[in-house]
């Protein structure tokens, strides 16, 4: 195996949910260590990547289809590389890759460890969480033909060299993106506020959450501690005496 095989984040992200092939149809592919990958199998996974593609990024399904059959015909050339990864042959190349290094790990109970499995389980509730917000962003979403030609012709006008001698269809195919990417920028605050509404929270009015995040978790402690921030162990009294260093404001560290 060529551990210097880049593996395509879609794979990646894929991954960091449980393989779920209970169904041991189709034909053999190869058995990698105690896992028999099946045509079922990988038609499964990769029918998954392209859905979760298609939900994550906002295009539409038709224009990816003709960008996966000619990749020059996206107008956008430094995104090419990317969905020519999507082809069957980089999928299955870079998935047969993760499932050696996965059954590796399996072998040697690396799965079991207590942080290992909360890591896990942390990201299969942030993939659940993204996907969820990505799904009702995208069923709410209306664009209308007047908005596309409207940015199309402003596209047009920015870029002469590139999106100007583009058929019309491409061009308002590229606006719809833009257009579906400044909503999701737009929206997503408010998506998740009415998600919010959706579940009641019940507050422990007796538990002080400020106390227990700024002092109660032993963790942020070490943390204080060991980098320097706590004032009982790097003698900083915390009333504003110069210890020798001149404040930096944001302005300064955001300039080149």
């Amino acid at each position: 195996m060529n551990m210097k095989t880049k593996i395509p984040a879609i794979v990646l992200l894929l991954l960091t949910l449980p393989l779920v092939t209970a169904c041991e149809e189709g034909e053999v592919i190869e058995t990698i260590g105690n896992k028999t990958i099946t045509t079922s199998d990988f038609e499964n996974f990769y029918s998954t990547a392209i859905e979760q593609f298609v939900m994550k990024s906002g295009v539409d399904k038709a224009s990816l289809f003709v960008w996966m059959c000619d990749p020059t015909k996206l107008p956008i050339e430094e995104l090419r590389p990317g969905i020519r990864e999507l082809r069957p042959e980089s999928i299955f190349k870079s998935y047969h890759d993760v499932v050696i290094v996965e059954q590796v790990a399996l072998s040697e109970g690396f799965d079991e460890d207590p942080l290992i499995k909360e890591i896990l389980e942390q990201n299969r509730r942030q993939v659940l969480a993204q996907l969820y917000i990505q799904h009702e962003l995208n069923r709410k979403i209306k664009i209308t033909e007047e908005e596309k030609l409207e940015l199309c012709q402003t596209l047009r006008e920015r870029r002469p060299d590139v999106i100007g001698p583009l058929p019309l269809d491409t061009c308002k195919m590229i606006a719809e993106g833009e257009l579906k990417k400044r909503y999701f920028f737009n929206e997503t605050p408010n998506i998740i506020n009415e998600i919010r509404e959706k579940v009641q929270v019940q507050k422990n009015e007796n538990f002080d959450l400020d106390e227990f995040l700024e002092n109660g978790m032993q963790m942020y402690q070490d943390i204080k501690k060991e980098g320097g921030c706590d004032p009982t162990e790097t003698g900083a009294s915390g009333d504003g005496a110069d210890d020798g260093i001149a404040p930096v404001d944001a302005e300064t560290i955001n300039s080149p």
